[in-house]
């Protein structure tokens, strides 16, 4: 039986093109620059081991918000939490900090005394950083059930044969983790070389809500126009999400560059082709 017609097929086709060429006519974006900023970097290449799963789910943990800099940058980078967390050991960590009131509090304790966070440190139910030891506790928590990465990839991969599969990993993992959304499962399942996968952040949903490429900026609506736009236009996932960041934000960091009001002014580009 014959699958039924894609109306949005042109469209995706045609936005698709549109964003490379408003990027393009960027200076010193060739499509070479262009290209390496929509491939898969080498760090988020599979990790080999439950160190760096955890690692990397702790990295998209902190990406909401102004967490970045309460959480990494007033620590000097994620990385300098593996000194606490045992070099990053979900089995060391859940046993030393349970994921409870007590297990969160004795970490952010710890994080305090050890690491000397910059700027205030408050533990309370608005707190940051008492946010995030609960992404912690419940995050090493969740990743005890998987004795190595090929067990947590046996369990993951079955999940990636299709678009309700993707969205029932990512939700599920959401729901595991403290302090973790759909968008932010997503973004760890990106970064841990799943390429079908995408996050859906506030550039991309302006971009899609703008443009007629998403009914809404909910995140599994958006995360379903990312998929269909891959499927349209035979690219990954992953460079469809990378190349509508890179339009909104505006960061092509490989060149140490930032575009001004890139978001909007990709939109009036888009807009003003397509005639809308």
């Amino acid at each position: 039986m014959a699958s039924a017609p894609d109306d949005h097929l042109d469209l995706d086709k045609q936005v698709y093109d549109l964003a490379r060429r408003y990027l393009l006519g960027q200076a010193g974006v060739s499509v070479e620059v262009l290209d390496r900023h929509l491939s898969p970097h080498p760090i988020a290449e599979r990790p080999t081991t439950m160190a760096e799963i955890f690692e990397r789910l702790l990295r998209s943990a902190q990406g909401a918000q102004s967490m970045p800099n309460v959480i990494g940058g007033s620590i000097g980078g994620i990385e300098k939490l593996g000194s606490i967390l045992f070099g990053f050991d979900p089995v060391a960590v859940a046993e030393k900090y349970p994921r409870n009131e007590e297990g969160c509090k004795s970490l952010f304790d710890d994080i305090k005394e050890k690491l000397a966070p910059r700027g205030k440190l408050n533990y309370n139910p608005r707190s940051l950083w008492k946010r995030f030891c609960g992404t912690i506790t419940s995050g090493a928590a969740f990743l005890t059930q998987f004795p190595d990465a090929q067990a947590f990839y046996t369990w993951a991969e079955p999940f990636d044969a299709d678009e309700g599969g993707r969205v029932q990993l990512a939700t599920t993992i959401a729901r595991q983790v403290d302090g973790v959304g759909f968008a932010l499962a997503c973004d760890f399942l990106k970064a841990i070389g799943f390429t079908t996968f995408s996050k859906p952040d506030v550039h991309i949903k302006e971009i899609f809500s703008q443009l007629g490429l998403s009914q809404s900026k909910d995140d599994i609506e958006v995360f379903k126009a990312v998929g269909r736009i891959a499927r349209n236009v035979g690219v990954t996932a992953y460079e469809v999400d990378q190349l509508f960041w890179l339009a909104g934000s505006g960061d092509l960091y490989l060149i140490g560059r930032r575009l001004a009001n890139s978001k909007a002014e990709f939109i009036a580009f888009a807009r003003n082709a397509l005639e809308i």
